[in-house]
Formats: C-alpha cells, sequence, structure tokens
C-alpha cells in the first residue's frame, strides 16, 4: 500500500517521519514550505508536488494541517483523484462540522474516509506514542490500524465519521481545566511557601494527581517554555470547543475560565509558549485579586 502525508508542521513531520522508517513501500509527501519537505525527502520519503499528486499516486492518504480552511482546500483539490480504491484519513483538528462536510465530499466518489486526530505533543510525535482518536467504519479501521500504529500507541475507535474530533474536543476541553486547576493551585500553595516539589507529591496522595502535572513538573521548576504543545495550539483547541459548544446550545463555564487564561496570554504574546507557561498569567490573576481589606471572616 502506498501512503501520502499532507502536512509536515510540528506534529506531521514526526507521524511522516515514522511511517517512512516503518513501512515497506513508498511513503508521498507533501507541504507548502520547500525545507520541510525537504526534511521529509531526507528521512526517505517521496517528494510531491501538490495535494492532487498526492491523491493520484497514494493508497492511503493522510492529511495533517492546521485549519479547518486549509482541510477544505485540500480536500477539494484532491477530489478529482480520488476514487472507492483510496482512503483518506484527516488527522488535523480542526470543526467538527468541517470533518462532515469533508466526508460527504469524498462519499460522492466513493472514497472512504475516517477523522484520526491525536492527542499529545511532540516528544510523543517523535517517539511514535501519540493517542490517536478514530471516527469512521470499523472495517476501514481495522485494515489501516497497523499503520496508525506507526505513530501511535494508543488508538480508540470511538464511532462513525466526526467522532473522532468530537472526542479530541472532550479532551482537549478537560486538560485545559485540569492544567488551569493545578496552576490556580500552585500559585495558592506558593502564595503560603509550600515548594513545588512537595506540592506535586502531597498532590499524588490524593485525588490530585494528573498526567499534566507529572509531565510538566520540571518545565515548571525551571520555566522552561519551550514549546510541545504551545499556547496558540490550545488557544485553538478551546475555540473549536467553544464553537460546538454553541452550535448545540450548550455552557461550559469551566472553559470559559480557561479561554480566559489563554486569551490574557496572547494578549501577552506569550502564544509561541509551551502551555505551561499560563502558569505566569494564573499567579497574575491569583494576585491581582488577592483580598486586602482586612476584613475578618470569621
Amino acid at each position: 500500500m502506498k501512503i501520502g502525508f499532507i502536512g509536515l508542521g510540528t506534529m506531521g513531520s514526526a507521524m511522516c517521519q515514522n511511517i517512512t522508517r516503518k513501512h515497506d513501500d513508498s511513503v508521498f509527501a507533501y507541504d507548502i514550505r520547500p525545507d520541510a519537505l525537504e526534511a521529509a525527502v531526507s528521512q526517505g520519503a517521496v517528494a510531491c508536488t501538490s495535494a492532487a499528486e498526492i491523491a493520484r499516486r497514494a493508497d492511503l492518504i493522510f492529511t495533517m494541517v492546521q485549519t479547518s480552511l486549509q482541510v477544505l482546500s485540500i480536500y477539494e483539490e484532491m477530489l478529482p483523484e480520488l476514487n472507492e480504491e483510496k482512503i483518506c484519513v484527516d488527522m488535523s483538528t480542526i470543526y467538527p462540522d468541517v470533518t462532515l462536510r469533508v466526508h460527504h465530499m469524498l462519499e460522492e466518489k466513493g472514497t472512504a474516509f475516517l477523522d484520526a486526530p491525536v492527542v499529545r505533543s511532540k516528544g510523543e510525535a517523535i517517539m511514535g506514542t501519540v493517542g490517536i482518536y478514530v471516527g469512521g467504519d470499523w472495517d476501514v479501521y481495522q485494515k489501516i490500524r497497523p499503520i496508525l500504529a506507526y505513530m501511535g500507541r494508543s488508538l480508540i475507535h470511538i464511532g462513525g465519521v466526526g467522532s473522532g474530533i468530537i472526542m479530541n474536543i472532550c479532551h482537549n476541553v478537560a486538560v485545559a481545566q485540569i492544567q488551569n486547576a493545578v496552576n490556580e493551585a500552585l500559585a495558592l500553595a506558593e502564595s503560603q511557601n509550600i515548594d513545588m516539589d512537595r506540592f506535586a507529591a502531597a498532590l499524588s496522595y490524593g485525588g490530585g494527581q494528573n498526567a499534566y502535572l507529572d509531565a510538566k513538573l520540571t518545565k515548571l521548576e525551571t520555566e522552561d517554555f519551550t514549546p510541545e504543545y504551545s499556547v496558540d495550539q490550545m488557544t485553538k483547541a478551546i475555540r473549536i470547543c467553544e464553537r460546538f459548544a454553541d452550535m448545540n446550545d450548550m455552557d461550559l463555564p469551566g472553559m470559559k475560565a480557561a479561554q480566559a487564561v489563554y486569551k490574557k496570554a496572547g494578549e501577552e504574546g506569550m502564544g509561541g509558549e509551551d502551555y505551561c507557561a499560563t502558569v505566569k498569567i494564573v499567579r497574575s490573576m491569583v494576585h491581582s485579586h488577592a483580598d486586602t481589606d482586612g476584613k475578618e471572616i470569621y
């Protein structure tokens, strides 16, 4: 099976590299940035000059780009080259209604389509251990599961087309709120001279242990905010959740609290920093609202 990969950004480049290294047939790659494409070629991929060329030459096509508009543009370009023999998998984090729109476009060509967004960050993408949420036909998923396993260690079929991206939304809004809660608790602990190591250890003794703090403790301690998953990326994820909630007439107050933090982080020029850098915003917000009027509580 010949594979095509479109979108060689932070995550996509690592995912494509894993496919190229592990697959025993041709892997075609395309990105609008020549340097990204050259890097993929250096790892063994075959360069293509357009998305249409990828669609023409590959049997299984992965797309991993930044925006819903980019996804639509790519699939519109590929459409004339698609047929019932091909499979397309979009791994981008986009609006669910756009996922369904792409699915309906491809249905008319008889082309199988899965949505398979990923979770975790750059390090896991390099290691081939991202989590992948899959929506679409079960038999198609089973057919390409070994290839998805080149990129991810944790694979789960959620349901029909669109369910993968909806689960991705659920994951991201949960992570944003967990992070916000940890940041607030940390700011409170620090205000009372509890050091970060003791805070993390004590939190783990009860129900507060969480993967976010376990993974980010060293970065928080050293204030190393080199991006693995950036403030801008999480801001986008929350924006997608907000739109989905609005379309379904749902109110998510916890999401809105996290969103306010990310909005301020963006205004402070932190968009390119790792999303754990929002601890700086939470610290400033907590201290700016501290009660200083000296009133007795009891």
